[in-house]
């Protein structure tokens, strides 16, 4: 059984998006994250005492989830879905950037959460030639941590 290999995206509640379908975008490397993390105990030490006091309630974490993403062409048509992709994840208004809520679906790992976009980090990698596999990262901010959840 072939396993599926799609990232989906809904911004803002509307309809899901595939990757594949809307931008040829096809997932090559996810974290293997299935839990969210969790913050670092709270610990006080004294210098009369070897072990230190420690408050044993945490709570998750926020934290970054980050992708890799190929389109197979040319690097002026990649260039053009990259763009057009980062644009679809933020309102305009003037010089402010307004980052839109993403409910994102890792097929491949069968998690979601909710999160907003991070910057682009304007690298992408590309096989020399006319035609090559463009690779760049997507890093989605996860506010929330309790959002990662297993897909039934």
């Amino acid at each position: 059984m072939a396993r599926n290999c799609s990232i989906e995206i809904s911004i803002e509640g509307a309809d899901k998006v595939n990757l594949i379908d809307t931008y040829d975008f096809h997932l090559l490397e996810s974290p293997a994250r299935i839990l969210a993390p969790i913050r670092a105990y709270e610990t006080q030490s004294f210098p009369e005492s070897a072990e230190p006091e420690m408050d044993r309630r945490t709570v998750k974490q926020p934290f970054d989830y980050q992708i890799s993403l190929g389109y197979w062409g040319d690097e002026a048509t990649a260039n053009s879905r990259i763009i057009e992709f980062f644009d679809s994840l933020f309102d305009a208004e003037g010089d402010i950037l307004t980052a839109k809520e993403i409910e994102f679906f890792n097929n491949y790992k069968n998690v979601k959460m909710k999160g907003f976009a991070k910057k682009w980090d304007e690298k992408t990698y590309t096989i020399e030639g006319e035609k090559g596999l463009i690779v760049f990262d997507f890093v989605l901010y996860v506010n929330n941590p309790n959002t990662l959840t297993y897909i039934q």
